[in-house]
């Protein structure tokens, strides 16, 4: 894996620490979408120049107006951890293996789509259950939330499929093995199983961290938030891992003893209240260290 070496071009000026977020649940409220809430954190990340990545379940194609809205020119990760998307301006050379799509480079980390639903259609014949691309707009509109724009927008997958479940728990942990037995692995989200290959958000949020170290020739630290257990991978692979209470289900479990910050409140509001803490904590220990 190449990339740029660190120059006076590359010089980072503002603290090294990237925010590493989930969205739905997380940083946009479960049932509305929206992110208001989470406005005084979003603009001390802005001032500070600190990076606002997402990592995320959601495509490319429903992180365009997104990134527009939040305002952020960060990096982004999509479709639990599938591919990296790097900003062509941000990043002066593409790392190894890298495709192009518009103005960014792609690091793929997954499988395609069409490989997926191929890999998917034998298990069709034993198990009850209903891929994203079965579903009716109306289903969709139903289960998500999404209006017709962002159902569109939702659709465009590239590297991840979304299942309805409607078998089993017994049948279910028969399809994971199967599942995983065929080169995939699943992911379970807050509203749907996802199948895709062999990465995760945790894998992703890695690669990315070592790209940003590789290109600035410094130590990043890692906050990441999120709230169900495809978050899990993400969290664990982060420095400082917090945990955003959610509305409609129990916080996930970490496999490791790290200290876990866990919200007060759901949602936007618990992401703005742990943001700003958490950044006070890093520019408060960095600044005790400066002046040690």
């Amino acid at each position: 894996m190449s990339i740029a070496t660190p120059t006076s071009e590359s010089r980072y000026h503002a603290p090294p620490l990237l925010v590493v977020t989930d969205l739905d649940g997380t940083l946009l409220d479960h049932f509305s979408y929206r992110f208001d809430a989470a406005g005084d954190a979003l603009q001390r990340l802005q001032e500070l120049g600190i990076p606002l990545i997402p990592n995320t379940s959601k495509t490319s194609a429903e992180l365009g107006p997104l990134r527009r809205a939040l305002a952020i020119e960060a990096p982004f990760i999509v479709e639990n951890g599938s591919a990296i998307f790097l900003p062509r301006d941000s990043f002066p050379l593409p790392p190894g293996g890298t495709t192009f799509s518009q103005d960014y480079y792609v690091v793929e980390l997954g499988l395609g789509y069409r490989e997926i639903i191929d890999r998917l259609a034998p298990l069709r014949e034993r198990f009850s259950f209903k891929g994203y691309h079965d579903l009716s707009d109306i289903e969709l509109e139903q289960l998500t939330g999404l209006d017709q724009e962002q159902l569109a927008r939702s659709r465009q997958r590239r590297f991840s499929e979304p299942l309805v479940w409607q078998d089993s728990e017994t049948a279910r942990s028969t399809f994971i093995a199967e599942v995983e037995q065929s080169g995939m692995q699943t992911l379970q989200g807050g509203r749907f199983l996802h199948v895709l290959g062999r990465t995760d958000k945790g894998l992703a949020l890695d690669r990315l961290r070592t790209l940003y170290q590789q290109l600035y020739g410094q130590q990043f630290t890692v906050i990441a938030l999120g709230d169900s257990g495809n978050d899990v991978a993400m969290l664990e692979a982060s420095d400082w891992p917090v945990i955003i209470r959610s509305p409609s289900h129990d916080p996930p479990h970490l496999g490791d003893n790290r200290p876990v910050t866990v919200s007060r409140h759901n949602g936007p509001e618990g992401w703005n209240e742990c943001v700003l803490a958490l950044v006070d904590k890093f520019l408060n220990q960095r600044g005790a260290i400066d002046h040690g």
